[in-house]
């Protein structure tokens, strides 16, 4: 079997996504992405010696369930258009070379040998991916020649970050039958423990008999890698996490499209946020701390806590006794938003997508804005801008997503308006801040087919 040439391996890759439910305009700019990796390859020696495959993992956009998924809540999920495309050839030797398709750059590590992440460096999460899934397999031990390239904007809050582990683990776990090793199968057992599986390996946590290592430093769960690996096209889909959990799917409709704005301040979750979000992280382990202390271990995550008979009663009752090394009050609003936006608002909404009353959740939306910026406080004056703004300019809905201080709005907007309401959203912003504008950027999409080997 002979490789085709770069074109129509751009046009073999798009096909298939088109297959999966992708626009077709999106499908043919990927296409386009895996033709620039299969060049590049190419010119690194690399296309003539092995067969050459090809892998998509997309962004997602976290649709609602803000900060729940650590907390064993729930959130509202859909995997985007835009995402990350990895051209693979594999190795016979242990050696990794990775080579950014954008700028050129290359990150080499041997598998066996002593890997080593730098934080703030473009190759972290790669190999902090390969770093624990050698850890954690004995057979994973040949490499990769894979080029990586991407229309998905970085540090925007739509887990381009946990893409890459996913494509890290689909393209290691591919080249040595990992899900065929008897560690795979004692410790993941569905769908499910492989993305809670993924989660761990981003933040660290061990899984199971799957040990732990440090991770990328955040201490958040596995809602990205859920959606980036089942999501569907037109679907937003509903998990419970803690472990992860499939509640149900629900119809995007075909009247409506999503628009992204990324407001042009970083939310890079190993830089500049990567203290604030864990410090929303921790508090919720302080919560737990609390109940447990006094009640015992029974219930692991808030979740569980607030759900049992007087739980979320007893544990404010419990925070307003607290003395220890956070504030009362912060406390208290950190349960009060995760309460009200996993238990509450999530549960509404989705009501309403499955009777028909879609055009009813804006108000809904906007509390879950609301509590984020004031109860959660991760949102920015510019992602609270852009979510105001969209409302005011006729979207159903809008609302900030991801890890928050920085990041994106999502605006769900009627299909035969979108055109005119992006130019004007991205207007009213160049206004508010032209020089965050000018790194900003604004696109239209709609919810996406999951990760998969193309071919």
């Amino acid at each position: 079997m002979t490789n085709p040439c770069p074109i129509e391996f751009g046009q073999k890759a798009a096909a298939k996504l088109i297959e999966l439910g992708m626009e077709q305009h999106e499908a043919a700019n990927k296409g386009y992405l895996f033709k620039e990796g299969y060049e590049l390859l190419a010119r690194k020696g690399h296309a003539l010696e092995q067969i050459i495959h090809s892998y998509f993992t997309p962004g997602r956009v976290e649709f609602l369930g803000k900060h729940t998924d650590y907390c064993g809540g729930r959130s509202l999920l859909c995997a985007i258009e835009r995402g990350l495309c990895f051209t693979v050839s594999p190795r016979q030797d242990s050696m990794v070379n990775l080579y950014r398709v954008d700028s050129g750059e290359v990150c080499s590590f041997d598998l066996s040998g002593s890997i080593q992440p730098i934080e703030g460096n473009w190759g972290n999460y790669p190999m902090t991916a390969a770093k624990r899934l050698v850890m954690n397999f004995d057979g994973c031990k040949c490499g990769a020649d894979v080029a990586i390239a991407s229309d998905l904007p970085q540090a925007a809050g739509m887990s381009s970050s946990s893409a890459v582990i996913v494509g890290m683990w689909m393209i290691l776990n591919d080249i040595n039958e990992l899900d065929a090793s008897k560690e795979y199968q004692a410790n993941i057992e569905s769908d499910e423990d492989l993305a809670g599986y993924m989660g761990c390996i981003e933040n660290g946590q061990s899984f199971r008999g799957l040990t732990g290592d440090k991770g990328v430093g955040t201490f958040g769960g596995s809602q990205d890698h859920t959606a980036i690996m089942f999501c569907e096209c037109n679907r937003l889909k509903q998990f419970g996490f803690g472990p992860v959990t499939y509640e149900q799917t629900l119809a995007f409709d075909d009247e409506y499209d999503l628009v992204i704005g990324v407001c042009g301040k970083s939310a890079n979750k190993t830089g500049n946020a990567k203290e604030k979000y864990n410090r929303a992280s921790l508090l919720v382990s302080e919560l737990v701390n609390i109940w447990q202390d006094v009640n015992g271990h029974e219930y692991k995550t808030l979740a569980s806590i607030v759900r049992s008979e007087n739980g979320f009663e007893s544990l404010l009752c419990l925070v307003d006794d607290y003395q220890g090394k956070y504030l009362h009050g912060d406390l208290r609003l950190r349960l009060m938003q995760f309460v009200e936006e996993s238990e509450s608002i999530i549960p509404e909404v989705s009501r309403l997508f499955t009777n028909g009353g879609v055009n009813a959740i804006g108000k809904l939306v906007d509390r879950s804005q609301f509590l984020s910026s004031n109860y959660l406080r991760n949102q920015i004056a510019h992602t609270d801008f852009l979510s105001d703004k969209a409302r005011e300019l006729g979207a159903i809905a809008a609302s900030a997503f991801g890890a928050g201080f920085g990041g994106s709005v999502w605006a769900m907007v009627s299909k035969t308006q979108t055109d005119v309401f992006t130019h004007a959203w991205k207007t009213a912003y160049n206004e508010y801040d032209g020089e965050a504008s000018g790194r900003a950027t604004f696109f239209i999409t709609r919810p996406g087919p999951s990760a998969s080997r193309l071919f």
